[in-house]
């Protein structure tokens, strides 16, 4: 007969395995991008001019059967996203920037946020960009 310990163990073992699969499991980025809706890029810049900051704000809408749409989405198609212990809560706001810019992308009923840390939030849900948020810089 197993004793008590062992099978506290046994469930213990099986939920990281779990846990494990959960967070490791790749996320393709390119599906955020709806195909049947345009997407909507902003960029905003952190621009230092004699130790002054401006902000560089530009905002493009491409429509899902232009050659830029098309794009874009290939470009997305080359990252993988996984799951994190914060992409389990809802977060409204995304907090640190080293890259010193913010990339945001809509479509249809997605958003994305990007702001240089390797994490990105997914429709208010952070996710790391490559396994351990160590694809850095994604514009």
């Amino acid at each position: 007969m197993l004793s008590k310990s062992k099978i506290i163990i046994g469930i213990i073992v099986f939920i990281l395995i779990i846990l494990g699969i959960i967070l490791l499991y790749p996320l393709p980025l390119d599906e955020i991008v709806s195909t049947d809706d345009g997407l909507s890029v902003i960029y905003m810049g952190d621009i230092r001019i004699d130790e002054k900051s401006n902000i560089e704000y530009k905002k493009y809408y491409y429509e899902a059967d232009s050659t830029e749409f098309k794009q874009i989405k290939q470009i997305l198609s080359k990252y993988k996203y996984h799951r994190n212990m914060r992409s389990f809560r809802d977060i409204s706001s995304f907090v640190g920037n080293d890259a010193g810019y913010l990339l945001r992308l809509y479509s249809g009923e997605n958003s994305m946020v990007s702001n240089g840390t390797g994490e990105i939030m997914i429709n208010n849900h952070v996710y790391n960009i490559g396994y351990w948020g160590n694809e850095k810089h994604y514009h």
